[in-house]
């Protein structure tokens, strides 16, 4: 059973330097978490489809997607949770493609520091959200 505090995020990742990074700022942080980590398509419908995120947490591409796919995915199910995007740098004209699909921000691989604040952020919300319900 899910802890009230926990944020769920599922990491679809296939670049195991940008795993082991990811794994490590979270591990070195003290947001309350539960991290999946998916590397194919197939196990990203799965999981959106049977048990979904609080957060989706990706690289701009996967082994047989992409990060604009997985935005139409989350339309797909209805599920509006906020994706963040890391990656190696900044490209503007993928970037600005993925903001218009709905990513919510788009970090570079040297500020995951700022991932998890950000997703500390997302969490307060979340909790605001679930407290008032």
């Amino acid at each position: 059973m899910k802890s009230f505090w926990e944020i769920r995020i599922l990491l679809a990742e296939s670049n195991e330097q940008r795993i082991r990074n990811i794994e490590q700022a979270f591990s070195k942080s003290r947001l309350k978490h539960f991290l999946r980590w998916v590397r194919t398509k197939e196990d990203i419908d799965f999981e959106l489809r049977f048990n979904p995120p609080d957060l989706l947490l990706c690289g701009r591409y996967l082994n047989q997607t992409n990060a604009s796919e997985m935005m139409r995915m989350l339309d797909n199910y209805q599920l509006s949770i906020p994706c963040i995007v890391v990656c190696k740098q900044r490209e503007p004209v993928m970037d600005t493609q993925l903001a218009i699909a709905g990513v919510y921000e788009i970090f570079e691989d040297t500020e995951l520091p700022l991932v998890i604040r950000e997703i500390g952020f997302i969490q307060e919300q979340l909790l605001e959200i679930k407290n008032v319900v």
